[in-house]
């Protein structure tokens, strides 16, 4: 799979979180708009800091090498639908602000 995807808000910040409970780290996404951090993992966050790859796969790989950990589609579809349903990625006209 090599589609392109889509571009994400030029606003957002991600930055380090707290330790999980566990002890695991964390990341979070600021959205300034809606002042409104989302917690995410490490799978996330390393998908998300490779975006600007531009392609699935080549996310995906940026991340595998990043982190040693096996990433699959699954992993980039929830993602993508974490991104959808906050509105974080970038919309261009009303017709995609609709879908």
């Amino acid at each position: 799979m090599s589609a392109t995807v889509p571009p994400l808000r030029q606003d957002l910040q991600l930055f380090e979180g707290p330790e999980a409970l566990d002890g695991s780290p964390t990341w979070a996404v600021y959205d300034p708009i809606r002042n409104r951090h989302f917690k995410i993992g490490a799978k996330a966050f390393a998908l998300l800091s490779r975006w600007h790859e531009g392609s699935v796969e080549a996310i995906m790989d940026a991340a595998r090498k990043w982190s040693g950990k096996p990433f699959d589609i699954s992993d980039f579809e929830t993602v993508l639908k974490f991104l959808n349903a906050n509105s974080l990625i970038e919309t261009k006209n009303s017709q995609e602000v609709a879908n």
